[in-house]
């Protein structure tokens, strides 16, 4: 049978909060998806635990950065830069990328270098605006 538990937090956590989502600056359906599964499992550990201060829930935050950090950076940085762009810049980046399998497989890593090498070779133009918007987090 279940043994329901009960988590009695102390005033000092009665406004800890684990967000996903619009409220946690996330977008995208599987980031916000994968991010709900994260809180999911973190919160049952603490109910679990009995333990739900700041550092059992700040796991989320750690789970999530682990998985999704640097893709998720990249990302961004690349909508800044596309939002920062030309009609005309848009259009030969367009051009540029047309026909290139740019659906690849690999880590964060991998898929930021090739993605960028596919931007140089396209509009080289376009790089330094973009590593701009890469360091600016």
């Amino acid at each position: 049978s279940r043994r329901a538990h009960k988590v009695v937090l102390r005033r000092s956590e009665m406004d800890l909060k684990m967000v996903v989502g619009a409220a946690a600056g996330q977008s995208g359906m599987a980031y916000v998806m994968r991010a709900g599964q994260i809180c999911r499992t973190v919160e049952a550990r603490a109910v679990k635990s009995e333990n739900a201060s700041a550092k059992a829930l700040s796991e989320y935050a750690r789970q999530w950065n682990r998985e999704f950090y640097w893709e998720y950076r990249t990302g961004r940085a690349s909508m800044e830069t596309l939002s920062m762009m030309t009609d005309q810049d848009g259009d030969a980046l367009t051009r540029g990328l047309e026909r290139k399998d740019l659906n690849m497989a690999g880590s964060a890593v991998k898929k930021g270098i090739s993605s960028g090498l596919s931007v140089f070779k396209a509009r080289p133009k376009m790089v330094p605006m973009l590593v701009k918007n890469f360091l600016k987090g």
